[in-house]
């Protein structure tokens, strides 16, 4: 039997998007100036990109009554790839395309030095009871080496290059993750890499560090998208996720634009699946969890070119349609714009924040029940390039390049601090 008998699926359109509402009052990270971008009243219809499942196995079927021509296509499309999807490892199933289209046969930069805004910034952490251990990873303009800072209870130790087997690509992008009270401290992080026949790859690297030292020594440098390497977006942007000591998520973009996530759940390898489709090419993408049941997924649609949140539980996959945070119009939305997901468990708030493009500046999206909140806060610096940040008990840390220096904008018990250099 084939995957798409095994699985009949059709496309639902999204839901209403839930509305970004701005309070005169302060909020609970501790602002008191709130603004929400202006609303789209467009409602987005194609980017939920989830399936509707039918009767399997016992289960009762959705009917969707189809009006056009045009959506039974689509339907029927969508029944197909989502029904490969539904499979939970795709592998080179889904190998639909032959060739990299040429609109997007462009490989991440081969030769530096880069600009300003095409900085990457990662950073992961990992918090206890003596404190806080901050791992941040960067690269300089003019080469394609990454470096790294340690940041222990506030305190950076000197900047370190990385010890790496492959090549970082240009203006890479990169996403980090480390074991929460690991001894030694163990970090991973994730980055992209060009090989000699201009393919896109995901490569991971793990690190560890021996008590107060600044310096870690490589553990493993290996590639993971072997068998799906040729369909990695060229543009594509990167996030981790950690769900436990065996529970790793790793967040790209596919050429066809959908959202995948490289899991790893033991010793046994990596598998793939899809968890979105209709992301703008390059999106930012941003994820973060307190826990597997409740995963946040921050992206930039396709068509509406607004920021979406898809939050699903990590065990069953995406079952509701993704929703609108910000409704801010197109011209505010570009491949450039980064994003920073943080869970900050002291308020058990869920923030995404982000940085305009046109000016650097940062705002925040914060979750208060079923509503999105937008805050922007005085104290908070300029983004030039680079944007990555981590959140532990009731603290928060956005670090980001302003003016050529990494700094930090710290928040203690919801007061924060202007930014500091590293």
């Amino acid at each position: 039997m084939r995957d798409d008998e095994r699985y009949p699926t059709v496309v639902e359109p999204d839901a209403y998007p839930i509305p970004v509402i701005a309070f005169p009052g302060p909020d609970i990270q501790g602002h008191d100036k709130l603004s929400a971008p202006e609303k789209d009243t467009h409602p987005p219809s194609d980017e939920s990109g989830l399936p509707e499942v039918k009767r399997v196995y016992g289960f009762r079927r959705k009917k969707i009554i189809l009006v056009t021509v045009v959506i039974v296509i689509g339907a029927v499309l969508g029944g197909v790839l989502g029904g490969l999807a539904a499979t939970g490892r795709l592998g080179n199933s889904f190998e639909v395309l032959s060739s990299i289209p040429s609109s997007i046969a462009n490989s991440p930069q081969r030769s530096g030095p880069i600009h300003k805004t095409q900085r990457s910034v990662a950073a992961s952490i990992s918090s206890g009871a003596e404190g806080s251990d901050v791992q941040v990873f960067y690269q300089a303009l003019n080469t394609t080496a990454i470096s790294y800072r340690r940041i222990v209870n506030d305190k950076s130790k000197a900047e370190q290059e990385a010890s790496l087997s492959i090549e970082p690509a240009w203006g890479t992008p990169m996403a980090a993750v480390a074991i929460n009270g690991s001894d030694p401290l163990r970090t991973q992080l994730f980055y992209l890499s060009v090989d000699s026949s201009n393919r896109t790859r995901i490569v991971e690297a793990t690190f560890e560090c021996q008590g107060d030292s600044g310096s870690f020594s490589t553990v493993s440098n290996t590639v993971i998208s072997d068998k799906v390497d040729r369909l990695v977006h060229p543009e594509t942007k990167l996030s981790a996720l950690r769900l436990g000591s065996d529970l790793l998520r790793v967040f790209y973009q596919k050429i066809d634009g959908s959202i995948h996530a490289f899991g790893r759940d033991d010793e046994s390898g990596w598998h793939d699946n899809r968890v979105r489709q209709n992301a703008h090419p390059g999106t930012a993408i941003a994820a973060v969890a307190a826990e597997r049941k409740a995963v946040h997924l921050f992206y930039v649609g396709l068509n509406s070119m607004t920021l979406r949140v898809s939050i699903y539980d990590d065990r069953l996959g995406p079952k509701v349609a993704s929703a609108e945070v910000d409704g801010t119009p197109s011209s505010d939305w570009r491949p450039t714009n980064t994003l920073a997901g943080i869970h900050v468990a002291g308020d058990g708030s869920f923030r995404c924040y982000w940085s305009h493009p046109n000016n650097g500046d940062i705002y925040s999206y914060w979750r208060d029940d079923s509503r999105w909140i937008g805050t922007h806060d005085d104290c908070w610096g300029r983004v030039e390039g680079g944007f990555a940040g981590v959140g532990w008990s009731d603290q928060v840390g956005l670090y980001y390049f302003q003016d050529g220096e990494l700094v930090v904008s710290a928040q203690d018990d919801k007061t924060w601090q202007k930014p500091v250099v590293v």
